[in-house]
Formats: structure tokens, C-alpha cells, sequence
């Protein structure tokens, strides 16, 4: 028989079965209260995107025919979604992505791994916050980042097969491209470009055609014209022999000065393509630019050989973007290894007058001479315009020691018939 709590024969005595069912009422009552006063549990909501995204394009490299789009979009979090979408790609092969430094044709080192791109789908997509030296980053940042998306060809090969700038290395949609103006190298032509990118460098892209396949071709950034005598300021890496392609990013000259897109435009200087790292000599391509870039006005003036000689042709006045001028001369009848000097004298050739101006000595090889006229020999500056009306004519002469044999002449300026 069950007892109760309570003194018996002077002792106390506890139910303590009772005692313990009385606990469990109390516990339970004060659980019921606490959820009634909490409600239902809130399920956790993943994070969405606010709207903001950018879309950057793939490009194809090293070969390789892969090309896509990576959006990068904001998350109402803080953190930013990549969202990687590829085609031309190997079913059942796995390309890893990642986020490097740099631009995608100056390679960087890794800053952020992405996920895996699925062959067979294409498709990969990531979020993250922070950087893997463990920086925090949201989408303003990222908007900002100096840096690209890589594509590597597998798990085992390195090889970037695609690349896209991102952030402050996208391109603002600003851009100029040049003409080959001149090569010393039969055959060639091509173009430069440079294209703006959002943090003010430049891309610049060098595509030559029927350039030889002996060897790759370096590219420089030279002060002056392509007609003077300048000072390295850019080594813009090489053109590939084969697809003659070649792209470089600009920021600095080698003096490590920053250089922007929009001081290239009035920049004094041309860029170079040499035959190969061991001949400077040869020029396959060569391209005036910034203040130096050629208008397309122009004025031709005949050359007449004199007594008999042999040597007939042209000079060629262009003008520069900068009001500035290039004369070329061009001559048939020359013979090889030899300079022939070339000179302005002012008055017409039928009275003859002082020297103005020496030009550059004709090459006998080829018949060419180039000369940027900045100013006549009494220092004088003189541009396109004044050579334009200028009283005067040109006067080539055989090599040597004076007296040399006037070979041929021409009228230029207001003389020109």
C-alpha cells in the first residue's frame, strides 16, 4: 500500500513518486507556455539576387574554340553570384574555374577558386564573400577588382582554354585603330588597335597579315614618329608567327610611369613590329599613332630627273593629326647600297636657291626616303599648312663629297604645277 508525504511515528516521510510527476507538469506547462509566447519557427530563407549584375563575354585562348558568358550578380546577403555558362565544350570533361588578377592577357596570380564547369552541361555556378587570402568582397568590390575569369583546360592541365575580364579591366566600348604605315619588309600590312578598358588602361591588339613564320614578332611603343629616331617606352610583348596575332595591356611605360588610354591618343610616338628578337632591324610593321596619326590629306609632287639621270619618282606630303607632316620619297632608277641626299631649297627648281631643309638620304635598296620635317634649318617650325604653301622645291643629289651632281628635282608648294 502507496503512502503520502507526512510525519509518521516522528519521522517525515516523502512520496516522492508523486513529487516526481508533480516536476513533469511543471516542466512541461513551462514548455507549452514558452512556444505558445514564440509562435511557429521561421524557415530560413536563402539569399536572392537585388537586381545588379553584370555580364562579361569569354574569350577563346591558347586554340582552344570555348567561348560563354559569366554573370555576376549581387546577392541581398552581401555576397556575389557567379554564374558561368560555356559552349563549345568536351561532354563528360571538367573545366576548372577561377578568379585571377590581372587581365587575361597578362595572366595574375589566383584570387578566388569557382566551381567546376561540367562539360556536358556547361554550366557552373558559385557564391562567394570572401576572397581565398580570406579578404572579404561584396559586388561593389568586385565591380571594382582587377582582375579575369580563367577556364583551364582539366583537373591536370593548366592551359587557360577561355578567359574573361572582369571588374575595372571590362572595356568602356572607346576605341582606335591604326593602319600599318609603313614596313621595310615586303608584303605585310595590319592594323593596331587600342581599346579602353574601365580603369583607363589599354588593350592593345596587333594583327598582321602574311607576316613571315620564321619567328615571333616583338612589338614596341616608340617616342617620335616612325620617320625619327626614338626611345623605347613600351615593350609590348610579341605577334605570333602563325595567326600574326599579338595583345598586350598597357599601364606604364618602362619607366614605370602610369599611362593611360587617353594620353596614348595625343601621345609623340609609333609602334614598331620587328622580324624577330635577333633582327630589330627588319620592320614588318609599323603604325603612327596618337598625335602622329596620319589625316589622309596629302599633296603629291612630281620628281624629273636632270641631264640625264636616270633616278625619276615622287615626294608624298601627308599630315599628321597634330598639324605635323611626313614626306615620304619614292624613286625609280636608284642603285643599290647607295644614299642619295635629299634637300628643300627655296624658289622654283628653274632658279635654284638656298637649302631650307635637309630630308632624309634615299636608300638605294629601296628607293624610299621618310622624313618628319618639325622645323627648316634656321630652326623655324613648319607644319603641313606652311610646307603646303611653301616657296620651294626639292632637290636630289648624288652621294659623296661636294660638289654633288643634282640627279633630280621637283616643285612643291605654291611652285607646284
Amino acid at each position: 500500500m502507496g503512502y503520502r508525504s507526512g510525519c509518521v511515528n516522528g519521522e517525515w516521510r516523502f512520496d516522492w513518486k508523486a513529487i516526481s510527476w508533480c516536476l513533469i507538469l511543471v516542466v512541461l506547462a513551462i514548455v507549452v507556455v514558452s512556444c505558445a509566447e514564440e509562435g511557429p519557427e521561421t524557415p530560413v530563407q536563402p539569399p536572392t539576387e537585388t537586381g545588379k549584375s553584370r555580364t562579361y563575354a569569354f574569350i577563346p585562348a591558347n586554340g582552344s574554340q570555348v567561348t560563354g558568358t559569366v554573370k555576376m550578380s549581387e546577392l541581398n546577403n552581401g555576397a556575389v553570384k557567379f554564374t558561368v555558362r560555356l559552349t563549345s565544350t568536351t561532354a563528360l570533361a571538367s573545366y576548372p574555374s577561377l578568379i585571377r588578377n590581372f587581365t587575361g592577357v597578362e595572366g595574375g596570380a589566383p584570387a578566388a577558386k569557382l566551381a567546376t564547369v561540367e562539360g556536358t552541361s556547361g554550366e557552373g555556378f558559385t557564391v562567394i564573400s570572401k576572397l581565398d587570402n580570406l579578404e572579404e568582397i561584396d559586388y561593389t568590390q568586385m565591380e571594382a577588382f582587377d582582375g579575369h575569369i580563367a577556364i583551364r583546360a582539366s583537373e591536370f592541365d593548366t592551359t587557360v582554354v577561355a578567359y574573361a575580364d572582369i571588374g575595372s579591366n571590362e572595356l568602356s566600348g572607346r576605341f582606335v585603330r591604326f593602319q600599318s604605315s609603313y614596313a621595310n619588309f615586303p608584303g605585310v600590312s595590319g592594323t593596331m588597335e587600342f581599346a579602353e578598358r574601365l580603369n583607363g588602361s589599354t588593350l592593345a591588339t596587333t594583327l598582321l597579315l602574311d607576316a613571315p613564320e620564321n619567328f615571333d614578332h616583338p612589338v614596341r611603343l616608340v617616342s617620335k614618329t616612325g620617320a625619327e629616331i626614338g626611345s623605347v617606352l613600351v615593350n609590348m610583348g610579341m605577334v605570333d608567327s602563325i595567326t600574326g596575332l599579338g595583345e598586350y595591356n598597357i599601364r606604364q611605360f618602362v619607366n614605370r610611369e602610369p599611362v593611360t588610354y587617353s594620353q596614348l591618343l595625343e601621345i609623340d610616338g609609333h609602334v614598331s613590329v620587328y622580324f624577330s628578337l635577333f633582327n630589330f632591324t627588319a620592320i614588318i610593321g609599323q603604325f603612327e599613332i596618337g598625335q602622329n596619326t596620319l589625316t589622309g590629306n596629302y599633296k603629291t609632287y612630281q620628281l624629273i630627273a636632270v641631264d640625264g639621270a636616270q633616278l625619276n619618282g615622287s615626294a608624298i606630303l601627308r599630315e599628321r593629326q597634330s598639324g605635323g607632316n611626313l614626306f615620304e620619297i619614292l624613286l625609280e632608277g636608284t642603285e643599290q647600297s647607295v644614299l642619295y641626299p635629299a634637300s628643300i631649297h627655296a624658289n622654283p627648281a628653274s632658279v635654284g636657291g638656298p637649302v631650307l631643309a635637309t630630308l632624309s638620304p634615299i636608300q638605294g635598296n629601296t628607293g624610299l626616303s621618310r622624313t618628319t620635317l618639325r622645323q627648316l634649318a634656321d630652326a623655324t617650325p613648319i607644319s603641313y599648312n606652311d610646307l603646303v604653301l611653301i616657296d620651294a622645291h626639292i632637290e636630289i643629289t648624288s652621294g659623296g663629297i661636294p660638289p654633288q651632281e643634282i640627279l633630280a628635282i621637283g616643285d612643291i608648294g605654291v611652285n607646284a604645277p
